[in-house]
């Protein structure tokens, strides 16, 4: 009785997950590539919508924000004044008022159009004569 020795080293269920395995291995290696690109594609759409909606209106100027609600502030009782000041080193809106009272400081807001607004107690103004 001859034995074959080549037969015995490898049988054929062994053969078979040999092919299997490096069948199942480049099935797998392609299957992770397809879904690492998928996943690139699903975050990269994100993070485009997500800076999309995160952009901010162009912001006014010092000068339009004042501008825009200075009639607004001057019909508040006490106010005499509305201009633009600097506070903590960037630009503000300064409100100038008549008089200390806590009631119109109320009144008055602290912010306007992103910038930060700053009473000062001036007393009454008046106009000089041309």
């Amino acid at each position: 009785m001859a034995v074959d020795v080549e037969a015995m080293q490898s049988p054929p269920t062994v053969k078979v997950w040999r092919v299997f395995r490096r069948e199942w291995s480049e099935h797998m290696s392609k299957r992770a590539i397809a879904l690492g690109l998928a996943v690139i594609t699903v975050v990269a759409a994100l993070l485009i919508t997500y800076f999309i909606l995160q952009r901010e209106e162009p912001r006014l100027t010092i000068e339009q924000a004042k501008e825009r609600r200075e009639t607004e502030l001057m019909a508040i009782d006490g106010v005499v004044g509305v201009g633009i000041g600097e506070c903590e080193g960037e630009p503000c809106v300064k409100v100038l008022l008549e008089n200390e009272s806590s009631d119109l400081k109320q009144r008055i807001p602290t912010q306007l159009d992103g910038y930060t607004v700053d009473t000062e107690v001036v007393g009454s103004l008046e106009a000089l004569p041309e």
